[in-house]
């Protein structure tokens, strides 16, 4: 996540001394600041065994009770109840930036974790009669990010030649997850099957930053400069996923529409502390400066966009092969303040300074494509390919402001697996693939007024990703 805080410039009387303080600590930030965040990802997170190995295109041709997800109206279409259990999944994730504070250094975050996912069922009700209906619990986000870096430079290499040294230590903390419940109907009305899942929301974010920088003048000057801010909200949301399907021949079709959330309620807390120490100065004016703020149980929010998908897949080689195709197309959300914090004054020079939480999604369109084959009725394979392109826009508008999301690439699944049924019971195994590199990027971007001598000078940063699926079924109960 890329740091601002001109308010905070502001708090002391020496522009330079600051600027020297901040390049350090925002320099050093900025190693760890993309993170392997996906909270600006849509189709990072697929569910259902068969589905997340057709790479999640399956909008059009679901064939199990995933279907409350993808579209509900495929429901109607499933012979038989079932029991989804879509939860063993292993991530090992390798971020990689280089180029950040010139040259040619790697920096390199590594994780390895279990996923939770999706439970689903059908309810077995005979008096339902043609009616359906369903439940399902899954997760949409689920990581945290934690990182210590530290380093020193010289004060040329970020445009301050009266620098002999700086130095600073930066260590971010963060956890995101969210979490859906749904209930679904579907039946069939005439040539369609049709159905809606009613998804009640909860999201949960933690951030946490600590920098602290040192610098030494060419001529004695020492400062110090610590800073920490930290924001938390829980929110609540509704939200409704409609869908339509329909087998036309060998094709079996969908489509799909996912309402904007609607809040329900939620809070959240804010913390702002800076402090700036100089020694050694024959500039009297400069002295310490403490600016400090936290404020609890605030309005907060979170803003989920309209999406529109469809797909289908047709069906052939004897009716042992299937290519599926998807698309969704997610509409922008404007920026909008997450938690609702107030402006607060500086005990010295009384100015009024901000820490504003804010998101903002841009529009985005992805695509997939998947193949099966049925070897026999106990054996399967299957291969896909989707986008993940990222909606989170980088950096917030106004002064004072902070975005909420982390991500900066856009991402690159491939899948590849296979099932097969003993008795009543479907065995998924398969791998997914996910990589990404963002465009290079300035590292001093957010350092307005501070370039690097070399005007040109540019980063790059990159995320691979292999997830394993251990997928279990249970079919007609």
């Amino acid at each position: 996540m890329t740091l601002r805080n001109h308010n905070w410039q502001r708090v002391c009387a020496a522009r330079a001394w600051k600027r020297w303080s901040i390049a350090t600590a925002a320099l050093l930030a900025g190693l760890a600041g993309d993170a392997a965040g996906q909270d600006s990802h849509y189709w990072a997170t697929q569910y259902g065994n068969r589905s997340r190995l057709l790479a999640g295109a399956v909008i059009g041709s679901v064939g199990d009770v995933s279907a409350v997800f993808y579209n509900p109206g495929a429901l109607a279409l499933i012979e038989s109840a079932e029991l989804l259990l879509s939860g063993n999944v292993f991530e090992y994730t390798a971020v990689d930036y280089r180029g950040l504070v010139g040259g040619e250094e790697d920096f390199d975050s590594n994780r390895f974790k279990s996923l939770p996912s999706m439970v689903a069922g059908e309810f077995p009700f005979s008096f339902l009669g043609e009616n359906r209906l369903a439940y399902s619990f899954l997760i949409r986000q689920d990581f945290d990010f934690r990182i210590r870096e530290r380093g020193a430079l010289s004060g040329a290499e970020v445009g301050l030649p009266a620098l002999d040294l700086l130095a600073g230590d930066v260590r971010i903390d963060q956890d995101l997850t969210e979490s859906w419940g749904g209930l679904t109907w579907a039946r069939t009305l005439g040539p369609v099957s049709v159905g809606v899942t009613q998804f009640i929301a909860v999201r949960s974010q933690r951030t946490e930053f600590q920098i602290a920088a040192q610098a030494l003048g060419n001529a004695g000057e020492t400062l110090v400069s610590l800073q920490n801010r930290d924001f938390r909200y829980q929110t609540w949301r509704i939200l409704w996923k409609a869908g339509v399907s329909k087998i036309v021949g060998r094709w079996q079709l969908g489509l799909s529409l996912t309402s904007p959330g609607v809040s329900l309620g939620g809070s959240g807390d804010v913390g702002f502390d800076s402090t700036f120490v100089l020694a050694g100065s024959d500039r009297p004016e400069v002295g310490t400066g403490l600016v400090t703020s936290t404020q609890e149980k605030l309005p907060a929010r979170y803003k989920s966009p309209l999406s529109i998908g469809g797909g289908g897949a047709y069906t052939f080689n004897n009716e042992r092969a299937r290519v599926h195709v998807a698309a969704e197309w997610f509409n922008a959300v404007g920026e909008y303040a997450v938690i609702d914090s107030e402006p607060f004054t500086a005990p010295e020079g009384g100015d009024t300074l901000s820490f504003n939480i804010t998101q903002e999604f841009k529009s985005v369109f992805n695509a997939g494509v998947g193949i099966e084959n049925q070897f026999s009725e106990l054996l399967g394979a299957y291969a896909g390919f989707r986008t993940d392109f990222n909606a989170g826009l980088e950096e917030p508008t106004g002064d004072g402001q902070f975005a909420a999301n982390v991500s900066r690439w856009d991402l690159y699944h491939v899948s590849l697996g296979s099932t097969f049924t003993i008795e009543r019971s479907d065995f998924t195994l398969g791998t997914v693939f996910s990589f990404g590199q963002s465009e290079p990027f300035d590292p001093l971007d957010f350092l307005p007024g501070i370039r690097p001598p070399e005007e040109g000078r540019m980063a790059e940063a990159s995320l691979f990703r292999i997830t394993i699926i251990l997928g279990f079924g249970l079919a007609g109960l």
